[in-house]
């Protein structure tokens, strides 16, 4: 399989249709469940915890799943829309909003058991999200559109951005402060809530997708080609530090003004504990494009990508550990010889083995790395 190098800024059909090149099908029919791989195989965009235990990631296909146990385990919830899910964000455990590929905003008041969709008043992609508390918020996205909404999503008013290249992410630091990124390397900066937006030299034409402010005058934004831009003085200059790659910088995770997370394209993970001065790549275990990342303090982090990959550290990033079960790999044939004992194969000589119906699936060795594309079982034990 060819994994595409995720970004948030889904640019439309053309860039869309890439990451859609090996969809997954939804099951839309009552009594079929899946079974791998878990939680989800859908692509995730982003996440968002509030504490160590309690996040919400939100992906393709309108998916949007839930964990209070610090992701061991993680429940799908319903959006009611099948649209790409660009951005999450929770003010507390309870209340979260979400924006889409077709301009919905949903929200949720009880962390997530139940989504609302609310007018936006917009139907163009919005591609980024930030809750600064339960009634307060901002929204952004394509042709320099920015919402806010300041009495929990009852409604959502347009504020006027001063340009037409597609937003991409937020941050606030408090009710009136914060920043957005998008195309071309624009960065905006508000000071009273919106009201007005003034543009500040990022000093690059590459896009910005993410953007993390610790405190009103500490930031650091990223992008494409491996971009990094740091500030001290509330984006008043960005200075350019060095990553190291030239891989896409899909979203960043500051826990102060030293501690941050980066993570990009093919399982790139970077880490800084100087602010920036220094990135030090980081072993992810995979080579699947990595779209988000939310920290609840510095040791301990998630980070979410391509095929519903899910990753955790609480050691900050020390080790990773998959939270995803199951295999991303296309499968080509299943053959089962009760109703409890099958196997299935398929991409890259994946074998998978269940005994249990399928509640849990082993892999087995197969010797090979090409594509097996049958199998079949004369008993339990016999196969080929």
């Amino acid at each position: 399989m060819n994994h595409t190098p995720l970004f948030q800024a889904y640019l439309g059909p053309v860039v869309l249709a890439a990451l859609l090149l090996c969809p997954l099908r939804a099951f839309s029919q009552s009594g079929w469940f899946l079974q791998s791989p878990l939680p989800t195989g859908s692509t995730l965009t982003s996440v968002s915890f509030t504490d160590v235990n309690t996040g919400t990631a939100v992906g393709l296909y309108g998916t949007i799943i839930h964990t209070t146990n610090g992701g061991e385990s993680w429940t799908v919830q319903a959006s009611g829309i099948p649209y790409t899910l660009h951005s999450v964000s929770f003010a507390d455990v309870n209340t979260g909003a979400t924006v889409s590929s077709s301009g919905a905003i949903l929200r949720t008041t009880n962390g997530g058991a139940n989504w609302t969709n609310q007018s936006s008043g917009t139907t163009d992609p919005l591609y980024g999200v930030f809750l600064i508390d339960a009634n307060t918020g901002t929204a952004v996205g394509w042709n320099g559109k920015i919402l806010r909404t300041t009495n929990g999503g009852a409604s959502w008013t347009s504020q006027a951005s001063g340009t037409l290249n597609a937003l991409l992410g937020v941050c606030f630091t408090d009710a009136n402060t914060g920043t957005v990124v998008g195309t071309d390397g624009i960065i905006l900066r508000t000071t009273n809530g919106g009201e007005s937006w003034m543009s500040q030299p990022s000093g690059t034409t590459k896009s910005l997708y993410s953007v993390s402010f610790t405190s009103t005058d500490i930031g650091t934004a990223v992008g494409f080609g491996g971009t990094i831009l740091h500030s001290t003085n509330g984006g008043a200059s960005w200075t350019s530090q060095s990553s190291g790659t030239t891989d896409y910088l899909n979203s960043v995770c500051f826990t102060d003004a030293n501690s941050g997370t980066v993570v990009g394209s093919f399982g790139l993970i970077l880490r800084t504990t100087d602010g920036g001065t220094s990135w030090t790549s980081q072993v992810s275990g995979t080579t699947y494009g990595l779209a988000g990342a939310s920290f609840a303090n510095a040791s301990t982090g998630t980070v979410v990508g391509e095929d519903g990959t899910i990753l955790r550290t609480t050691n900050a990033g020390t080790s990773w550990t998959s939270q995803s079960r199951g295999t991303a790999n296309w499968l080509e044939d299943v053959s089962f010889t009760d109703a409890n004992t099958g196997t299935a194969v398929g991409e890259a000589g994946t074998i998978l083995r269940t005994t249990n119906a399928g509640t849990s699936w082993t892999y087995q060795s197969s010797g090979t790395t090409r594509w097996v594309h049958g199998v079949f079982f004369t008993d339990a034990s016999t196969g080929r």
